[in-house]
């Protein structure tokens, strides 16, 4: 089973997380680090974390296309929407929120495909997985292209589209801080993974730092202008309102529905 555990982690790729053994995940609208780093020369770099575990060198690092979102695909019911929340939400437990998978895998495969897609699907849904690592992050990406009506315009369709900008930089974040990821207890080790982050964007200092293209891609492009303008609309709930406390519950399950369910 895939356990997704409490949604309260910070963080600015789309799966940050803490040393619990589960899988923490937040993000924020945009990339705020809150320190520098170092430009990557495009061989190597000193960490600007400080950390060891930071890769510099990006060079070998291609985005992964992603795939198009389930979009409003009616596949979970609200009363499965509602256990799924109260089994794996912020009041999650690993038994609560396995014994909830065990049982959808039963009563209603298609919701639990839906809301747990493995990134080798043809689709996905609020929760994109690691069939190897069992690690899920959330869908953000897909969401924001769902709400700005760019699911036609992914992966280089008429120039690409928001959420395909988004994926490249989380995408560039995590091959940079992935082995910042795990903590002494096995768990995913949120403080470490963030301080990696902010030093890969570099955007409080204005370095350009081994994300930084991404980064400025997504900040400069009309796809995402609605988004980096402030200007508001429906997009908004694709996260969470308060960044440092990731999710709340009811959040989340807008955030499902939008893909599962009827929609939010």
């Amino acid at each position: 089973a895939v356990l997704v555990m409490a949604m309260g982690a910070n963080g600015c790729s789309s799966n940050p997380g803490n040393g619990d053994g589960g899988k923490d995940s937040g993000g924020d609208v945009k990339i705020t680090p809150s320190d520098g780093g170092n430009k990557d020369g495009g061989t190597s770099c000193t960490p600007g974390s400080g950390l060891s575990c930071e890769q510099c060198d990006t060079t070998s690092f291609s985005p992964t296309a992603q795939a198009a979102p389930f979009d409003k695909a009616n596949k979970c019911p609200a009363a499965d929407v509602n256990a799924y929340i109260a089994a794996c939400g912020s009041a999650a437990t690993s038994t609560s929120c396995g014994a909830w998978q065990t049982a959808e895998q039963t009563s209603n495969k298609n919701c639990l495909s839906c809301i747990y897609s493995f990134s080798t699907d043809a689709n996905w849904g609020p929760l994109v997985c690691d069939q190897n690592t069992g690690l899920c992050s959330y869908n953000f990406p897909g969401c924001l292209d769902i709400q700005l009506n760019q699911v036609s315009q992914e992966n280089g369709q008429s120039n690409g589209s928001c959420g395909d900008l988004f994926n490249a930089g989380y995408g560039c974040q995590d091959f940079a801080c992935g082995a910042c990821q795990i903590g002494p207890d096995g768990g995913i080790d949120d403080t470490s993974f963030t301080a990696c982050d902010n030093s890969a964007t570099g955007q409080s200092s204005g370095a350009s730092n081994e994300c930084g293209t991404y980064l400025s891609a997504v900040n400069s492009a009309s796809q995402c202008a609605a988004v980096n303008g402030d200007a508001g609309g429906t997009w908004q709930m694709c996260f969470p309102a308060d960044s440092n406390n990731g999710f709340s519950d009811t959040e989340f399950t807008s955030f499902v529905n939008l893909f599962c369910g009827a929609g939010p």
